[in-house]
């Protein structure tokens, strides 16, 4: 596998705190339990790149468009799942949504 690109590796530094910073290649992954991590590498690939250039913006830009969609599919699932649990109080869910 390639040399993490530049967003990957913001991805790394940051994400739980800097957690996966050490990981120097692609292959690294491979051994990575977090599958949240390992989907938000992927969704920031070289086809990222590649389709912002395409598309004359900023691979940022799209990356953060990426992760917004993500997000909120996420709370879309959260919804549901939360719909379906009428045993605990709204509350606590919310709070679990800030913990």
């Amino acid at each position: 596998m390639m040399k993490p690109n530049t967003l990957q590796r913001i991805l790394m530094n940051t994400y739980c705190n800097g957690e996966f910073a050490h990981l120097k290649r692609g292959e690294d992954l491979r051994e990575c339990g977090d599958m949240l991590f390992k989907f938000l590498y992927h969704e920031l690939d070289d086809d990222v790149i590649l389709d912002a250039k395409a598309r004359g913006i900023s691979p940022a830009l799209l990356a953060v468009q990426r992760l917004n969609t993500a997000l909120s599919d996420i709370g879309h699932v959260i919804g549901a799942i939360s719909a379906g649990l009428p045993d605990v109080p709204a509350q606590a869910i919310r709070d679990t949504m800030h913990a």
